[in-house]
């Protein structure tokens, strides 16, 4: 039987200070749809949580570019073998 979870992202191009070090990087961050809704019921948009979500690791955000949508698809048997494996 084939089981499999699709999952809707958006990944995000970010450009981030370290508030420790000063150190300026980009990085990328992935949320998922179902975490991006949840905040809009709380009244976060997708550049609040990600704003909090880099704040609490102590980087601060200085640019937030557009999100690019994905639709990823899971195969669940694949992964626990997988994961077997490792351990």
């Amino acid at each position: 039987m084939k089981t499999e979870i699709t999952i809707t992202a958006r990944v995000y191009r970010v450009e981030i200070r370290d508030n420790r070090t000063g150190e300026k990087s980009t990085d990328t961050i992935v949320l998922d749809k179902a975490r991006l809704q949840a905040g809009g019921l709380l009244g976060l948009s997708d550049e609040d949580i990600i704003r909090r979500t880099y704040n609490r690791a102590g980087f601060y955000v200085k640019e937030i570019s557009a999100p690019t949508k994905r639709t990823i698809t899971i195969d669940l048997q694949q992964l626990f073998e997988q994961v077997g494996k490792e351990e």
